[in-house]
């Protein structure tokens, strides 16, 4: 009987041990069908965090309107952007429900639903966290697929049947909005959550100039947006240039300081040269890191006109015809012009850092102005004409400067004095339009000071801002023979055929 007794126990406990084996493969294998192994998130352990929620039908963002655009900030439908608007912070409350808060703009927006909502009712943002911002983010058992979606669903509400789903109704721009409709196991109705662990820090452009005794505000982009508060700037020389907790930073006296932000582990840096110059902006067509201004988050950006011309707006360097900005320099000059009198651009959209009207001066935004669009979803919708064509009867109007209006006016000729004199009421700069008439080419710089004021034959020699030039040393505020227009590309002063000059109408 004893011997029995311990035959049956062996096969007892190696039974146990098979069926443990067996068990912890099999809850391995339904485990990795679930996705829960691959990049997807744990059901029970959802953090808080960023997150992009994508349609599993269409593959579709989430995305939320700026209220600029739409008041309520209704929730829409769109392709992927890699801007902070599909960025979504998600926190767990006491209760087990989520908050979900749109990062698109600088306030704390959270999705929400009316209290007495109905099938098909569009959600949208608001500014107060109530109850009826709270959803329950529920996991959806789905065996045919390596990822893991969910249904997001009222918290708030006694009919436990409604989730995010679809709208039929088109919204603003024709996009497809996001409502509540009846569960019933459509993949419209089934979301993914991905999170934006990758947390990056850059500066708008890697070389800027701030005027002696004044401020100008450095612009970063920080993904993920929430973490803003961690932002921490440094000036390496604070006898040159002093930055404080937000980013503005102040000229001190002439010189060059690198201005450093850190968050986490991230680090990113300008530098800062401060002159005493009246006029100082210079921005280069063909430098996207050092060029002056944010390009560099425009990179991949294509504009397509109404006849079927595509291109990349910048590609950093000297590619002939391969981008827009390749044939930029008025609208580069324009804009430098613009930038130094302290012009906005009332009413538009800056899609490199989230920004909505009021907008400075730059390409980009001057750009916008000569197009005649927001600049709302710019990559997906087509441009009327050529970008880079500046027409100033396009920009003048949507530009103010200190809330006046401004204009523009034009002269033809080849007087040296005459933009000396110019220089004198508009110490802002003079755009000067030069003709290669030998290879057939014309180009724009900004003329922003008279070296030798007092010749007393008139052999006037400038200062200039030459977006040909990619090197701050060929461009920004140089003596026009030692700029690259006269060295490289055969620009004389007797190449001078035209001159405009900025107005403001008080």
């Amino acid at each position: 009987m004893v011997y029995i007794i311990r035959f049956n126990c062996k096969k007892i406990i190696l039974y146990i041990a098979i069926t443990c084996i067996l068990s912890v493969l099999l809850t391995f294998t339904a485990t990795a069908s679930l996705g829960l192994f691959s990049s997807t998130i744990d059901p029970n352990q959802l953090t808080d965090g960023v997150y992009n929620i994508v349609n599993k039908q269409t593959g579709e963002y989430l995305d939320v309107f700026d209220t600029i655009y739409d008041e309520q900030g209704t929730v829409y439908l769109s392709k992927k952007t890699g801007m902070s608007g599909q960025d979504f912070l998600i926190k767990r409350q006491d209760d087990g429900s989520y908050i979900i808060y749109s990062l698109g703009e600088d306030k704390d927006y959270s999705l929400y639903y009316q209290s007495d909502i109905m099938e098909g009712e569009l959600i949208a943002k608001n500014e107060n966290v109530t109850n009826q911002s709270k959803f329950n983010i529920v996991p959806v058992q789905n065996e045919n697929s390596d990822k893991l979606y969910y249904n997001i669903k009222p918290a708030f509400m006694s009919d436990d049947k409604l989730t995010l789903d679809i709208s039929s109704i088109k919204g603003k721009y024709n996009f497809t909005l996001a409502g509540l409709a009846l569960e019933n196991g459509s993949e419209k109705q089934q979301w993914q959550l991905v999170k934006v662990s990758s947390e990056s820090l850059s500066i708008s452009s890697g070389y800027i100039n701030v005027r002696q005794g004044e401020i100008q505000d450095i612009y970063t982009k920080l993904t993920p947006k929430h973490l803003i508060g961690n932002m921490e700037w440094k000036s390496s020389n604070t006898d040159v240039a002093t930055v404080d907790s937000q980013g503005y930073v102040y000229g001190v006296s002439e010189g060059t300081a690198t201005i450093t932000v850190t968050c986490g582990k991230q680090t990113a840096s300008t530098v800062v040269k401060v002159t005493n110059l009246p006029a100082y902006t210079w921005y280069s067509q063909h430098n996207m890191y050092t060029g002056g201004w944010n390009a560099a988050s425009l990179q991949n950006l294509y504009l397509t006109t109404f006849s079927g011309e595509r291109k990349l707006f910048f590609i950093n360097g000297y590619r002939t015809g391969a981008d827009w900005m390749d044939q930029g320099c008025k609208l580069c000059s324009e804009s430098m012009i613009l930038h130094n009198m302290g012009a906005v651009l009332t009413d538009g959209y800056d899609m490199r850092y989230d920004e909505t009207n009021n907008l400075e001066a730059d390409p980009f935004t001057v750009m916008l102005a000569n197009m005649g669009i927001s600049g709302h979803n710019l990559g997906s919708i087509r441009v009327p004409r050529n970008p880079v064509n500046v027409g100033h009867s396009n920009i003048d109007p949507r530009f103010t400067v200190n809330g006046n209006s401004i204009t523009s006016r034009e002269y033809y000729g080849n007087s040296l004095k005459h933009i000396k004199e110019l220089l004198d009421q508009h110490p802002e700069g003079v755009l000067v339009g030069m003709r290669n008439s030998y290879a057939n080419r014309t180009h724009y710089v900004v003329f922003t000071e008279c070296l030798n004021p007092n010749d007393p034959y008139g052999n006037y020699e400038f200062r200039i801002c030459d977006s040909a030039a990619s090197d701050p040393a060929l461009g920004d505020n140089v003596p026009f023979k030692e700029s690259i227009s006269y060295l490289s590309s055969g620009y004389s002063y007797r190449s001078i055929f035209m001159y405009s000059v900025y107005n403001i109408v008080e």
